[in-house]
C-alpha cells in the first residue's frame, strides 16, 4: 500500500531540490522578468498618490478670488464715492435764506417778510409804511397809531441792521418766521425771530419780534439818556423832552421819566454824542 506521505510526494510536480525544468520560472523569477520589462517600477510597490487637482475644485479657487476682487473694487468704489460727496457744497453752508416748498399765499408772504428786512437795511422810512396795509400792526400796535413810525425811524437812524439767517414758515402755516441777527452802531448785538403777516397782495398786516438773546440796547440807550439829561440838560429838553410822551408803551426802553426819545432826531442826538458817552463811561461800550 501507498501510505500518504508517498502520495503527496508523487503529487508534487517539483520535488524538493529537484532543479525545475528552464521553461518553468519561479515565481520570484517571474517577478524579476516583469521588473526588468517594465523598467520604471517594481510591480509590488504602488505609486504614491499625487494629490490629484480636481477641476471644481480649481474653478472653486478662480471665483473665490474674483469675488474677493470684486469685494475690494467695490469698497474701493464706495470709498471714493463718499469722499467726492464730502467735497460737494452743503447747502446748509449757503448763506441765501433757505426757500422751502409753499402755498402761492405762504410765498407772496415768504417774499414780503424778506422785503421788510430790506427796506429797513436801506433806511427808507416812507417806502417802509406803503408796505403796511392801512390796518397793519408792528408789534401788536396799529401803524397809524402814535409813535410807530417815530420807533422805526429811530431805530433806522441808529443805523441798526437786520442779517437774515433763514426764513421759513411759522407753525400756524400763515406767517412766515424769519431768524434775524441785529447789529448798531453802538456795538450792541442780539438775536430774535422776525414773523410777519401779510395779504394776498403782499401787505403787510401784522410784524411780530419774539425770542430776543443777546445784548439789551434799551440799557445802553437809557444809560446815554441819563448821561444826557445831567451832561446836556438843553438837549434833554430841547431834542428828548419835545419828542413827547410814553403813550406807546410805559415799559418801552425807549422811555425814561415818561419822556419819548424814540425818533429820528434823539437818535441823531444819540448818535452824534455817542463817542463822548463811551469815552466816561466805565461800562460801554459793550464790545470794548
Amino acid at each position: 500500500m501507498i501510505d500518504s506521505f508517498d502520495r503527496l510526494k508523487l503529487a508534487d510536480a517539483a520535488p524538493r531540490g529537484s532543479e525545475p525544468p528552464g521553461s518553468v520560472l519561479t515565481s520570484e523569477a517571474l517577478l524579476m522578468d516583469i521588473d526588468e520589462r517594465a523598467g520604471y517600477m517594481p510591480i509590488d510597490t504602488q505609486v504614491p498618490e499625487a494629490p490629484l487637482k480636481d477641476k471644481r475644485e480649481t474653478r472653486r479657487g478662480w471665483v473665490a478670488a474674483a469675488v474677493a476682487f470684486g469685494v475690494v473694487l467695490l469698497f474701493g468704489a464706495i470709498t471714493i464715492l463718499m469722499m467726492s460727496q464730502g467735497d460737494v457744497a452743503d447747502p446748509a453752508d449757503d448763506e441765501t435764506p433757505t426757500t422751502v416748498a409753499m402755498s402761492a399765499d405762504l410765498q407772496v408772504t415768504y417774499d414780503t417778510a424778506l422785503e421788510t428786512i430790506d427796506v429797513f437795511n436801506n433806511g427808507d422810512i416812507d417806502a417802509w409804511m406803503k408796505m403796511f396795509r392801512q390796518d397793519g400792526a408792528f408789534w401788536g400796535l396799529q401803524i397809524s397809531g402814535t409813535h410807530v413810525q417815530e420807533f422805526i425811524a429811530f431805530r433806522m437812524a441808529l443805523g441798526e441792521q437786520i442779517a437774515v439767517e433763514e426764513c421759513v414758515p411759522h407753525l400756524d402755516g400763515i406767517r412766515i418766521e424769519c431768524a434775524a441777527s441785529y447789529t448798531t452802531g453802538f456795538g450792541t448785538t442780539w438775536t430774535d425771530s422776525w414773523i410777519v403777516r401779510s395779504d394776498e397782495k403782499g401787505r403787510v398786516l401784522d410784524i411780530q419780534q419774539v425770542d430776543r438773546t443777546g445784548d439789551d440796547p434799551g440799557e445802553l440807550l437809557a444809560a446815554m439818556g441819563l448821561w444826557i439829561r445831567d451832561t446836556y440838560p438843553k438837549v434833554w429838553e430841547d431834542v428828548f423832552v419835545a419828542a413827547g410822551d410814553c403813550s406807546l408803551d410805559l415799559d418801552s426802553p425807549n422811555c425814561f421819566d415818561g419822556t419819548w426819545y424814540g425818533t429820528a432826531d434823539t437818535a441823531s442826538e444819540l448818535v452824534r454824542l455817542a463817542d463822548e458817552f463811551f469815552a466816561q463811561s466805565d461800562t460801554y461800550p459793550l464790545d470794548g
